[in-house]
C-alpha cells in the first residue's frame, strides 16, 4: 500500500473542508471492533491493521494510539516517516489528551456515524475550551478517498438466517414483547439500535456479514407501533421473510434508517457508549440516553 499518497488524498479532502485534524477511529457506524473490509478505515488509511486504536491525521503529520497489544506490531506495520506511535495506556485512544495540548484554534472533523454520543459531546467540550471547532461530515473522507482510487464500498451481502428456539429459548415476539415493555417503563416512546449483537438478539436472526462474527448488517427502531429492522433485502431469504411478518416486523431498506429517525417523534431511547453521534443529531425528537436494555 501506498500510505502517502493516500494520505496525500485525504489531506485535499480535509483542505476542501477546511479541517486541520481528521480523525479515523477503527469501529463503525454500530460501534463493531470487528468491521467488514469495506469500513476497515483505520487500517486502511494507516497499514496497521490491529483490531484496537484510533488515527488522527493532520495536515503535515499523522498518528496512530494503540494499547499495549499491539505495540510491536504497530512499530512495524506503520510507515515512521508519515506517522508517529502513541502509546496509550490501558484500552481508551489518548487522543483528548494530545488535542487539548495542540488543537488551539484548530478544526477537527469526524464522520459523525464513527463516533459514539458520548464522545462526540467530550471533543465538542474540548475544542471549545481551545477555541476551536468540532465538525461533523455528513460524508466519511476516508471513503471519498477510496472512491478515487477506484475502489469498492459494497457492504457484505450474506444471507441471514432465523436461529432456532432451541438455541434462544425465547421467540422473537417474546423478545420484542419484552422491549415494548422497558420502554413503557421508561415512559419513552421508542428505542433505536445500531449495535448488531443486539439486533441479533432481538430478532433471533444470524449472519455472516462480519467475519468470525455470527452478525447482519442492520438497525432497528422499536416503539410501541411499529417495529422496524432496517436490512439490504436481499439478505432476507422468503422463509425469514414470512417469520418476521408474523412477528410484525417490517422490512426497510438499510439506508432508510436516517429518514425514519427524523420521522420520529416523542423521546427516543439511544445507548450514549454504543449510539452514533450520527444517529441523535438525525432526531427531531428528544433523545433519552441511558444503557440499552439489552445486554
Amino acid at each position: 500500500m501506498n500510505v502517502s499518497e493516500r494520505l496525500t488524498l485525504l489531506r485535499q479532502e480535509m483542505m476542501i473542508n477546511g479541517l486541520d485534524f481528521y480523525l479515523v477511529p477503527s469501529i463503525d457506524a454500530h460501534n463493531s471492533e470487528y468491521v467488514p473490509a469495506c469500513w476497515e478505515r483505520r487500517a486502511w488509511i494507516s497499514g496497521f491493521d490491529g483490531s484496537a486504536g484510533e488515527v488522527l491525521v493532520t495536515l503535515d503529520h499523522a498518528y496512530l494510539w494503540t494499547d499495549g497489544r499491539y505495540f510491536l506490531q504497530a512499530e512495524q506495520q506503520l510507515d515512521s516517516q508519515h506517522y508517529s506511535m502513541m502509546k496509550q495506556i490501558g484500552f481508551v485512544p489518548e487522543v483528548n489528551k494530545w488535542l487539548s495540548e495542540n488543537a488551539e484554534g484548530k478544526c477537527l472533523g469526524v464522520d459523525p456515524r464513527v463516533i459514539s454520543t458520548g464522545k462526540a459531546k467530550a471533543f465538542m467540550e474540548l475544542l471549545k475550551k481551545c477555541k476551536g471547532e468540532f465538525i461533523s461530515l455528513e460524508e466519511n473522507l476516508v471513503d471519498k478517498c477510496k472512491v478515487k482510487l477506484g475502489e469498492s464500498l459494497t457492504l457484505p451481502s450474506s444471507e441471514a438466517f432465523a436461529l432456532d428456539i432451541k438455541y434462544t429459548g425465547q421467540t422473537r415476539t417474546e423478545r420484542l414483547d419484552w422491549l415494548r415493555g422497558r420502554l413503557a417503563d421508561k415512559k419513552v416512546d421508542a428505542i433505536a439500535l445500531n449495535a448488531l449483537d443486539e439486533i441479533a438478539w432481538l430478532f433471533n436472526i444470524r449472519g455472516a456479514d462480519v467475519d468470525f462474527n455470527p452478525l447482519v448488517i442492520s438497525y432497528a427502531l422499536v416503539s410501541a407501533d411499529e417495529i422496524c429492522l432496517f436490512v439490504d433485502a436481499h439478505k432476507i431469504n422468503a422463509e425469514l421473510k414470512i417469520e418476521l411478518k408474523a412477528a410484525s416486523v417490517s422490512l426497510y431498506a438499510y439506508e432508510d434508517f436516517g429518514k425514519h429517525l427524523s420521522d420520529l417523534k416523542g423521546k427516543v431511547w439511544l445507548d450514549p457508549k454504543t449510539a452514533n453521534y450520527w444517529m441523535e443529531s438525525k432526531l427531531v425528537g428528544e433523545a433519552y440516553f441511558e444503557a440499552s436494555p439489552i445486554v
